[in-house]
């Protein structure tokens, strides 16, 4: 998991200002650098770990998607934690809306369709502290 939380900082900022800090710093930016390396991610790669959701139909259908997070991402997030809490009564249209995050599409999935969804965790995470915090 920390490895994923770091990636995110190595893609985003520069290695040299982030990560010359401290002896550790430079260490784990050694270790990126050579887990990114040995795995033969580009920067396109790293985005697409770590932020691509995927849904899973009951047919046998998947449809993969970056869901933007950070645009009104109160229904997602509001349904996850229903869902996680098993609270389904509380999904009164089983649709989720989300927004596509390549093409600011907005998107409604019928979760009676679903089989399940592989979302960022971190995204999810960031978004559902958000929401408490306010």
């Amino acid at each position: 998991m920390v490895v994923y939380e770091a990636l995110e900082d190595y893609e985003e900022n520069s290695q040299v200002t982030l990560y010359n800090d401290t002896e550790n710093s430079t260490e784990l930016y050694r270790y990126l650098t050579e887990y990114v390396r040995k795995n033969g991610w580009t920067e396109e790669d790293i985005f697409q770990l770590l932020n691509t959701s995927v849904f899973y139909y009951l047919d046998g259908r998947k449809k993969s998607t970056i869901i933007d997070f950070y645009q009104d991402s109160d229904d997602i997030i509001e349904t996850i934690e229903m869902v996680y809490g098993y609270d389904f009564t509380d999904i009164e249209q089983n649709f989720m809306f989300y927004i596509d995050a390549h093409d600011e599409t907005e998107n409604f999935v019928n979760l009676k369709g679903i089989s399940m969804m592989e979302l960022p965790l971190l995204k999810v995470e960031e978004e559902i502290f958000r929401r408490n915090d306010q």
